[in-house]
Formats: C-alpha cells, structure tokens, sequence
C-alpha cells in the first residue's frame, strides 16, 4: 500500500515544500496545538466528558476533553508535502490519505492564502480538519463512522470539528494591546472562556438529560427559558459578525 502511495504520488504533483513554504506550515502546526492545549487548560468550560449526555448535542459542535487528546497526538505526528495541481484545484486547500500510517497533510495553493491565526477559514482550522480524517472522522453525514466514533461523538464532521474551534471556541474580540478583551487572555494563539461554547455548556448545566427527574422545577424552567433567549441572541450576533467580516475581506 506504502510503495502504490509513493508511485501515485510521484505521478501526481506532488512535491516537498520550500523553505518558506515549510516555516509557515510548522508555524500554523506550532499555533495549532498552542490553540488545542490551551483547550485543555479551559477544559472546564469548553470541553464536556459525555457529548451524548447534553440536551445540544444535536444543535451545536460539542467537543469531547479525548478528542482533543487524540488531535494532539495525531497532529504532533504530522508533516507536509505540497500538490500544487489538486483534482479540484478550484476548491481543494489540503487533504490527507487516512489509511496510511504516513501522517502526511499535503498543502493546495489555497492554503497559503487562509487567514495565519484562528478564524473561519483560517490554515489552523484547516489542520484540525485534517487532523480529524486520521481520527476517522468524515466530512459527511453519511459516511459511515465506526461504533466507538459514534459513542463519543454522534453526527460530528470533520467540519464541525474544525468549526468548533473557529467559531464556538474562539474569541468575540480581536487581539489588541497584547490581549483579548472578551476574556483578558494574553496568549495570541488560545480559546476563549467567555466564548460561545462556553455560553451554551452552562446553559447546558440546566439541561442535561435526567436520570431520575421526570421534569425540571419551575425556577430551573424559567433560567433555561431566559438561557435560551440569550443564546440565541449571541449566537445571532456572532452570524451578523461573521457576514460582516466577508463583506471586509
């Protein structure tokens, strides 16, 4: 299978990267996993032990504290060739072969014009993406998972992998003066503990399935209710900010 995958590769367009080339793709593998232990730190707040226990599981991308184990062991593996030629050149930005035992994520040209740090679109989002078809991870819903996958994590795609951390993970604001204003955190490359998902875990504190409560009480009715409101509405505004940010770019 090894020696087939270098044949079709030699065949292809496939090349090592240059000096350059190769500085920016360790740089974005160097911010990667700054971002992906900076999830366990916040672990608290971002990650959960049993995505299949939340009421959300369903609605929004929640990830697992193994998941983001199993991505930094995957990702630390990783190096890079570039295809300069892709099939879908018009759409392809990187892609793996999952089945080999090489953790190689080849780059497509459009990689180097994403955004350097964390954000939709961004290279960082790109490797986790990546990183997520050696976990055997799909980019679609109707790809078949294997039982354990689906035990952790049902109906995630790598795109919703990769989302979680552009998005629901990240923060509001942007780095000025050394640090983010949404949260007071310093390190450029981090996830936010006032983010998204942050918001939606504790909302989900009120609305993990019961084992033994037929119905919530009424005052923890009234919290959900109003949590509800307010998740929509921060929800709503980071929609108006992302649409907002094509129009700039």
């Amino acid at each position: 299978m090894e020696k087939w995958l270098r044949l079709f590769l030699v065949a292809k367009h496939v090349s090592p990267l240059s000096e350059d080339e190769r500085k920016v793709a360790e740089e974005a593998k160097e911010r990667t996993l700054h971002i992906l232990h900076d999830a366990l730190k916040k672990r608290d707040d971002l990650l959960v032990e049993k995505p299949e226990e939340h009421a959300k599981r369903d609605t929004y991308p929640l990830i697992s504290l193994e998941l983001v184990q199993d991505l930094i062991r995957e990702l630390e593996k990783v190096t890079f060739m570039k295809d300069n030629n892709p099939e879908k050149e018009e759409k392809t930005i990187a892609y793996v072969y999952s089945s080999s035992s090489a953790r190689t994520i080849y780059l497509c040209p459009l990689f180097w014009k994403e955004k350097k740090y964390l954000a939709l679109d961004s290279q960082l989002g790109t490797l986790i993406h990546e990183v997520s078809h050696f976990l055997g991870y799909k980019d679609r819903h109707t790809e078949k998972t294997t039982e354990s996958q689906a035990q952790l994590h049902r109906a995630l795609t790598t795109y919703e992998i990769a989302l979680a951390f552009e998005r629901y993970l990240n923060h509001d604001e942007q780095y000025e003066n050394n640090y983010y204003s949404c949260c007071g955190e310093t390190s450029r490359d981090s996830v936010c503990k006032y983010s998204l998902m942050a918001f939606i875990l504790r909302y989900n504190r009120w609305t993990i399935i019961p084992k033994h409560l037929s119905s919530l009480s009424e005052n923890e009715r009234k919290v959900t209710e109003l949590t509800e409101i307010l998740l929509r509405i921060k929800r709503d505004v980071l929609e108006i900010k992302s649409i907002a940010e094509m129009f700039i770019h």
